[in-house]
């Protein structure tokens, strides 16, 4: 089976003292074959902030991320993510992870 690859972003949420728990806000099939996998992680920041301003969304830690989906339509393998603070409509700041793109 060839390998699915989605965009899904993640309200991040600190349950307890020492855990936190994610709930996907929003999902999209992508398809590397058009573009590539490194534009696809560029267009990573955009695509979650469209769907960040279009959603009413409480203000928080969001995580967008590039992955492979597994069987249930899950993220499974990890390859690029942005992290999202937002607080309020125009107070939002963003940064990549600091490892980069990933080649899978």
């Amino acid at each position: 089976m060839a390998n699915r690859f989605a965009y899904t972003l993640l309200d991040l949420r600190k349950q307890e003292l020492d855990r936190a728990y994610y709930e996907i806000v929003h999902q999209l099939e992508v398809d590397p074959a058009d573009v590539g996998l490194e534009a696809l992680a560029k267009r990573l920041t955009a695509w979650a902030m469209e769907i960040l301003r279009a959603e009413v969304v409480a203000s928080g830690m969001y995580s967008a991320e590039l992955s492979t989906l597994d069987e249930q339509d899950e993220p499974d393998t990890y390859i690029y993510a942005v992290t999202i603070c937002q607080n309020g409509s125009d107070q939002v700041v963003t940064w990549p992870d600091p490892r980069g793109f990933i080649d899978v």
